[in-house]
């Protein structure tokens, strides 16, 4: 088990899910013990979207036993982004190709809204959704970089934002959560930052950044251009907050993890931990002695690098305090445990 602790918190992996069933993973839900995972599959450029379709579902997995109970959704996305669940275990789905939220009930297609369009009310591009605890949807429109907040049913309530640096402005955004006091938080992945809002959209911090330019005079040189001070961001796609504040940030360029503390100051980086094998990825190995002979080939450096996270796209917060995090590129999703009055015991070898 491997720890990270820093500023008076702890951070335990726990073990991994995935290695089959999951194509390119771009999203997680979770209820009652199920997890629900967005396959985006593999990418092409509409209007040819001839493409492998049938791997573009929604997989759902009894988690206690990594059962996979299913799939649903099969042909019915162009490019979808996100997954939410409402408080009545309704699954909605942004598909930022056909401007539509998708609606499921028991695995079952119900029923779909929304409009293209920039004016109020319409869907641009929608990326990343989240209710609130009054099932309200909130819906980043990525294209026309704005959030905007719907009923369940689709009705439009609010919205704000435009394009550009400054603050309440946004460039592509992506990710977005509601914390538990109402605040939203969203991942503006175009400007290397989250920001932090009230419910109706008025500004409260913003945290992360990134490139610090150093210039040299007469001739005002960029001689460097790093991302490397500690709460840096590089395009960051997702954003989750846990029970006592702390917020994730899925930091996709940079192939990491940030958490900051409520207040926007940064705690801790996690890279992922992953050192053993999912049961799916266990079976595939014991089942071909090919894979078999070349993970006794691979040397230390190659086993090492495989347990680091590989464009982290999606953070998710169960149960308070579990954290789970979807990794596009290993086709899995890493869990971590935060531990209140953790002890590192002493050992003595």
């Amino acid at each position: 088990m491997l720890t990270t602790t820093e500023a008076g918190r702890t951070w335990d992996y726990s073990h991994n899910i995935g290695g089959q069933h999951f194509v390119y993973p771009a999203a997680a839900g979770y209820s009652n013990g199920m997890l629900f995972v967005l396959s985006r599959a593999i990418e092409s450029v509409p209007p040819n979207i001839n493409r492998f379709t049938k791997s573009q579902v929604v997989s759902v997995v009894r988690v206690e036993d990594h059962e996979h109970v299913g799939d649903f959704g099969a042909f019915d996305f162009t490019w979808p982004v996100d997954l939410v669940l409402d408080s009545h275990d309704n699954v909605y789905v942004s598909d930022e190709y056909q401007n539509k939220i998708a609606i499921y009930t028991g695995h079952q297609r119900v029923s779909e809204w929304g409009e293209a369009g920039d004016a109020p009310g319409g869907l641009n591009g929608p990326a990343g959704i989240s209710f609130d605890d009054e099932d309200n949807l909130y819906v980043v429109n990525s294209l026309s970089d704005t959030v905007q907040k719907f009923t369940a049913d689709g009705h439009f309530l609010l919205g704000w934002g435009e394009t550009g640096t400054d603050q309440g402005q946004f460039q592509r955004a992506w990710g977005i959560t509601v914390d538990n006091v109402g605040d939203v938080y969203v991942a503006d992945w175009g400007n290397n930052r989250v920001q932090k809002f009230t419910s109706d959209g008025n500004y409260l911090l913003s945290f992360g950044g990134a490139k610090t330019y150093q210039y040299r005079a007469p001739t005002f040189a960029e001689v460097n251009l790093t991302d490397e001070f500690p709460g840096s961001l590089n395009h960051p796609t997702d954003v989750a907050v846990d029970a006592d504040g702390d917020v994730y940030v899925a930091d996709w360029g940079n192939g990491r993890v940030q958490i900051y503390a409520p207040d926007g100051e940064f705690i801790a980086t996690l890279w992922g931990d992953a050192t053993d094998f999912s049961p799916w990825a266990q079976a595939v190995i014991e089942a071909n002695p090919d894979v078999q002979k070349a993970w006794r080939r691979a040397d230390p450096g190659q086993l090492a690098s495989q347990s680091r996270f590989n464009r982290p796209i999606d953070v998710l917060v169960v149960d308070g305090l579990r954290l789970m995090v979807t990794e596009t590129n290993r086709f899995r999703i890493q869990v971590y445990d935060k531990l209140r009055d953790y002890v590192d015991a002493q050992i003595n070898l």
